[in-house]
């Protein structure tokens, strides 16, 4: 804009008999940032555009001194990459902001300065979601540098053994309940995780995704530096609202809470919502505690429902839940039992109609109780969160960590999940690498579990944090994240 500003002056004056002349440079060699971003002397393009030497400068300069026109420009035009190159996020990066060879710049330059403007980052960022479901922020894109965007293409295949296809899946039925069904998992609902206790910390909670087993924190477990509980509600498909849930963990909570007056929740995606009720409840018998919530909330897994299961009608949504928690397990004839669902007014009905589309051996598998009882608590607890309202409740005091996947789970969702209008608390977000799955695995996690992850970086709002240079993140000893208030 001031550059557009300047040369409208310079027009102004040169209508007027008065001397102005504006020059649009390219990539300028020689000297300055651009010898400092190339690696040794290989051919740096910088959009769209090949370095010009200072000779060359001053030689265009005394043209354009004897000339009559107020706006020049002067650069070097890069031959422009082929489509056929954009075989990864990276490519397709280098692509649009016209840099031929990666190896020519330093991958931790940030984007605006190897050329990207407005227009180039709102490119990427719908490069980054049509082509490659990345959803990134207009704050995550002007901080992206080369080195982050090759982590992306390679994350997938480091972390707990997760393929490359899976790091950028938007979250799914199929993802959001783990097979488990083969497994022997305990079915108690008090389950003592593996920690590595240090002496003097209190006891923590832990609440499991939507399949209700402590298994899914296997990965971070051993990480925990503080004695911890898993609060298991498994296959119990009788539990059918968000508070009755919550009500039957409550007791058992108490119980380990004789002689404190505080408690500390962990909630990972469908635990979420139930850490937020049982604080609720917590609170109201004058306990004081804080959340750490991974990935998930009310409004999010709301947005999950609306975005996977599209309906127009509560009947209507029932038989798409089935429909999809059926697909992902057992493959079914969809349009034959869509049809013949229409037709059922009861729970059991459908089961039975979903029996007569089932081959003998996949009816066989399905009769199972461990698998039709999952099932259903999967469908009983999908539903509970389309009617849990944790807003006209009284806000919770408690403080609020949230973190967030780079590969988001689902779109649409708000910053914080819409966890401000729940609490009085501050909320705190934080991105970390991996999908809804694969996040377990962070670093920071464990961290800010440990009450470590402070002591390394302080807290940011979203705006103070997008005004940050690279370079001063960069300091953060091997974290990599984006923090925000509410």
């Amino acid at each position: 804009m001031a550059n557009s500003i300047m040369e409208r002056i310079c027009e102004k004056r040169v209508e007027e008999g008065l001397p102005g002349l504006a020059i649009q440079w390219g990539a300028i060699g020689d000297v300055g940032l651009v010898i400092e971003m190339q690696n040794e002397d290989k051919e740096l393009v910088i959009g769209g555009t090949l370095v010009q030497r200072i000779s060359s400068c001053l030689q265009e300069l005394n043209g354009f001194l004897v000339q009559d026109k107020a706006v020049v420009s002067s650069m070097i035009v890069a031959e422009k990459r082929k489509k056929s190159d954009m075989n990864n996020v990276v490519n397709a990066v280098l692509n649009i902001l016209c840099i031929n060879n990666l190896n020519s710049i330093n991958p931790r330059i940030p984007l605006p300065e190897l050329g990207m403007d407005s227009m180039s980052a709102v490119e990427i960022k719908q490069t980054l979601e049509r082509e490659y479901e990345i959803y990134l922020t207009a704050s995550d894109i002007r901080n992206l540098n080369f080195a982050k965007l090759i982590e992306m293409d390679k994350k997938s295949t480091n972390t707990c053994n997760h393929n490359e296809n899976e790091a950028n899946q938007i979250l799914t039925i199929t993802s959001l309940s783990r097979p488990f069904y083969d497994e022997i998992l305990a079915t108690e609902i008090v389950i003592p995780l593996k920690t590595k206790p240090v002496e003097g910390r209190d006891e923590i909670f832990f609440l499991p995704g939507i399949e209700g087993y402590a298994d899914i924190f296997k990965t971070l477990e051993s990480r925990i530096k503080s004695p911890a509980t898993c609060f298991q509600f498994e296959t119990n498909y009788e539990l059918k609202t968000i508070e009755a849930m919550a009500n039957s963990i409550l007791p058992h909570i108490l119980d380990k809470l004789k002689g404190r007056s505080d408690f500390f929740l962990i909630g990972y995606s469908f635990g979420s919502v139930l850490a937020i009720e049982l604080t609720r409840k917590l609170e109201a018998k004058g306990f004081i505690g804080r959340l750490i919530l991974i990935d998930g909330a009310p409004q999010h897994l709301k947005i999950f429902i609306q975005e996977n299961l599209r309906s127009s009608s509560q009947e209507e949504l029932e038989n798409n839940i089935l429909l999809d928690i059926m697909n992902a397990h057992i493959n079914v004839k969809a349009v034959e039992l869509e049809h013949e669902l229409k037709k059922c007014n009861s729970w059991d009905e459908k089961i039975n109609t979903f029996l007569n589309v089932l081959s003998p051996e996949h009816k066989e598998l399905f009769l199972k109780a461990d698998r039709r009882n999952a099932i259903l608590s999967l469908f009983v607890r999908l539903q509970a969160i389309t009617t849990y309202n944790p807003e006209p409740m009284p806000y919770l005091r408690a403080p609020i960590t949230l973190f967030k996947p780079l590969f988001p789970s689902v779109l649409n969702a708000t910053y914080d999940y819409g966890l401000q209008n729940v609490t009085e608390g501050k909320v705190d977000v934080h991105i970390v690498e991996g999908n809804h799955i694969t996040m377990l695995c962070a670093t920071e996690i464990s961290m800010a579990i440990n009450g470590e992850l402070f002591e390394y970086a302080a807290t940011f709002t979203e705006n103070n944090f997008a005004s940050l240079s690279l370079n001063s993140i960069d300091l953060l000893p091997n974290i990599n994240i984006e923090t925000g208030s509410s």
